[in-house]
């Protein structure tokens, strides 16, 4: 592939972000020309019967916005291009569990599209299926604490990758005030319609990307690419030691339930066109999740065979400074900066979406049985302004903590696995609510399980930070398993009790 000038090829791609981001904020404007005779819900969330007349999602709309968030959720590239240049194909485990969580979630599809039709949140399901709004607000905080530290994460990796773009002689807090400004920006006016609407264009992107850095990895390696890959999959796929051992089951913890307690998830599913939309989206997601996401892991392991990072530079930065004078280069910046925005945005806006829905605004929704076209005028305007406010301070705050994250954790890998080990504790009620099983009885049992690994999640959190291991393996890496495994004894072990008080009074 040819080579061209560094300042072309600058030039280039700050013309192709710069276009990017602009049509980003054309769809927000006019998304926000639309909300403004619109009822506040459908500024945080994107509704099948949306008074904005947005279409409903359609089967492959639902499996791009997917797929996108596949790609940038977690900052899967980033991530998987420093992972596997270290441990070659057993990052593959990492795809390989995540797929096998998008067949969970195809084989719930059913009853998650019609619970998320019936409420507003994952929540507000779990309110009705157990009877206790504590139960309810307990998962809306966990969920949020999720969702701005993934939040956090975008902004850490989109931080990375600005700093090889702009060099070294930029400050890295100018750097963070014109990321926030960009994605917070461009999530105020716009909201999750627009959000929603331009995921598609992140994921052809990101997609588009991929495979002119591949095509460029086997014109620069060919033969040697190639055998490196080989010989990587026969020597690092199947685990030798124990931390890897310990690291494939924080894997089948972590990704396993991912997708069926992530909100962000039931709110695309509820907003597809019908169920048969909703069957061919989750198909189609599932069988191309592990290819595309194996791609990543390959190119990885292509490139970090022959590229030795600089100091202070990760691989996927050397990488991306590898394309510098290619137009490999144009399309992979644009692509990383449009997973910024939606995802960062998306996220930040569901936060808010629970902090409102299921607190601040609560008992006045549930008394117009949480239609807000129903309430009076300027009650509506006032949610919304609530909403764009909470937007600009969780904003800003997650920008400060990515600030912070970038010098403190150098490893996002530890960061990603509490995110989602936290995310984890919320399995056990919603597997039950969903395959029938939950009572109100359960409530204290859910309450429980919540608490108990929520504050485990926190507490690998802190350790992490601390630079604390378990048998060689950081107290983040382990997060999934400790939080999965607590918040499941916990909830099996509070219900049975449930039970056999209720059978001790009924008898």
């Amino acid at each position: 592939m040819d080579r061209f000038p560094k300042d072309v090829i600058q030039s280039l791609a700050l013309l192709f972000v710069g276009v990017t981001v602009l049509w980003y904020f054309i769809v927000a404007l006019r998304t926000r020309r639309s909300l403004g005779r619109a009822t506040p819900d459908a500024f945080l969330r994107y509704r099948s019967d949306d008074p904005t007349g947005v279409p409903p999602l359609t089967g492959r709309l639902l499996q791009a916005s997917l797929m996108g968030s596949a790609f940038s959720l977690a900052s899967s590239v980033y991530v998987y291009l420093n992972w596997a240049a270290t441990d070659g194909a057993f990052v593959l485990w990492s795809p390989i569990t995540w797929a096998m969580g998008a067949v969970i979630l195809y084989l719930l599809r059913h009853q998650i599209f019609r619970e998320s039709r019936n409420t507003w949140t994952l929540h507000g399901f779990l309110q009705q299926k157990y009877d206790s709004v504590l139960l309810k607000r307990l998962a809306s905080i966990i969920t949020s604490l999720v969702f701005l530290l993934q939040v956090v994460a975008e902004v850490y990796v989109g931080l990375s990758v600005l700093r090889v773009f702009v060099g070294p002689d930029v400050p890295l807090w100018l750097l963070c005030a014109v990321a926030g400004a960009v994605f917070i920006g461009y999530s105020v006016i716009g909201g999750l319609p627009a959000i929603m609407i331009t995921d598609h264009i992140k994921y052809r992107l990101i997609t588009f990307g991929l495979i002119l850095a591949a095509i460029m990895l086997f014109d620069q390696g060919g033969a040697s690419a190639v055998q490196l890959i080989q010989e990587s999959l026969s020597t690092t796929f199947f685990p030798t030691s124990s931390p890897s051992w310990i690291l494939l089951l924080s894997l089948i913890a972590l990704n396993f339930p991912l997708l069926i307690t992530d909100m962000s998830v039931w709110q695309r599913v509820g907003a597809a066109e019908s169920e048969r939309e909703v069957t061919r989206g989750l198909g189609s997601f599932a069988a191309l999740l592990l290819p595309w996401l194996a791609m990543i892991v390959f190119v990885g392991i292509g490139f970090g065979g022959f590229l030795t990072p600089p100091e202070g530079y990760t691989t996927a930065q050397s990488i991306l400074s590898f394309f510098s004078d290619s137009l490999v280069f144009v399309f992979l910046l644009a692509a990383l900066f449009a997973a910024l925005l939606t995802t960062a945005d998306n996220y930040l806006i569901a936060s808010v979406q629970t902090i409102l829905v299921d607190w601040v605004w609560a008992e006045r929704l549930e008394r117009v049985s949480y239609q807000p076209e129903d309430l009076p005028r300027d009650q509506q305007r006032s949610m919304l302004r609530t909403a764009e406010i909470g937007l600009i301070v969780l904003g800003f705050g997650s920008v400060v903590l990515g600030y912070l994250f970038l010098a403190a954790l150098p490893n996002l890998l530890d960061l990603l696995f509490v995110i989602f080990g936290i995310q984890a504790a919320l399995a056990p009620s919603v597997l039950y609510g969903l395959l029938g099983k939950a009572r109100p009885s359960d409530a204290r049992a859910g309450i429980a399980s919540l608490v108990a690994g929520g504050v485990t999640g926190l507490l690998c959190l802190f350790l992490a930070l601390g630079g604390l291991e378990l048998l060689g393996v950081s107290y983040g890496l382990w997060s999934p398993v400790f939080v999965l495994a607590i918040s499941s004894i916990t909830f099996l072990v509070l219900r049975k009790a449930g039970t056999e008080q209720v059978s001790a009074v009924t008898v």
